[in-house]
């Protein structure tokens, strides 16, 4: 989505269903030091929309409605680990998110049940969609795969380049692994959301959200990867 007008239409749309949204981020650095460049938005029947902030800039937030969207008390958004993200909403757009359920305080908290003791560190998004319950065999290869190839042209470990996200149009590649990371989080939220009653959640994430923008160091390092909420 790269016209405002669009962005809002398509946006009011799921304000007024008021139904869970899952929401993901793609950028350069995802933090306050980096860069926000497409914004995945999936209610449960589709469609995936991208919502092209590279190209839209301020004009997404605003006259595109996704400022609203993100502060609405009244969507849920579903999110794996909102920190990063809230970090360059916040301090880069001045959107602070709101209403968030967050797959990785479930899916952490039901492998801490299942193994009777505490994991100190959490698991990413890939490792939640391999254990998922609710994607077949089939789905969980070719998400794999085409994980790996989008990875190939951003990840620099790999000779990539996260500046690839600003590529316009986007590489096709790169738009399967962008809708793949919110396809999914329906099916993970129907299969953990259990583990973690809503209101338990909505204060989890709200402190999460808060210690990161607040921080005064960007939201980003190794100690990303340590457990900062109970499970047990």
């Amino acid at each position: 989505v790269q016209n405002a007008a669009d962005c809002a239409a398509r946006i009011g749309a799921l304000i007024d269903a008021g139904e869970p949204v899952a929401v993901d981020y793609e950028g350069i650095d995802l933090c306050r030091a980096g860069e926000l460049c497409i914004v995945q938005l999936a209610p449960r029947a589709g469609p995936v929309l991208l919502i092209d902030v590279s190209t839209l800039g301020w004009y997404a937030f605003y006259s595109g409605r996704l400022k609203e969207l993100l502060e609405s008390d009244r969507v849920l958004k579903l999110i794996y680990d909102g920190r990063a993200d809230a970090d360059v909403l916040f301090h880069r757009h001045h959107v602070y998110p709101r209403n968030q359920y967050d797959i990785q305080v479930a899916y952490c908290t039901k492998r801490d049940w299942d193994a009777y003791r505490r994991d100190p560190f959490v698991k990413g998004l890939g490792h939640a969609m391999r254990a998922c319950p609710g994607i077949s065999e089939a789905k969980k290869a070719e998400l794999e795969a085409n994980k790996n190839e989008g990875r190939a042209m951003f990840a620099p470990e790999r000779g990539g380049s996260y500046e690839v996200w600003k590529t316009r149009p986007l590489p096709p590649v790169l738009i399967k692994y962008a809708a793949a990371d919110v396809t999914y989080l329906h099916t993970m939220y129907d299969a953990w959301r259990e583990y973690v009653p809503h209101e338990i959640m909505l204060f989890i994430v709200s402190w999460r959200i808060h210690h990161a923008v607040n921080n005064p160091n960007p939201a980003k390092g190794r100690e990303m990867a340590m457990k900062d909420f109970p499970t047990m």
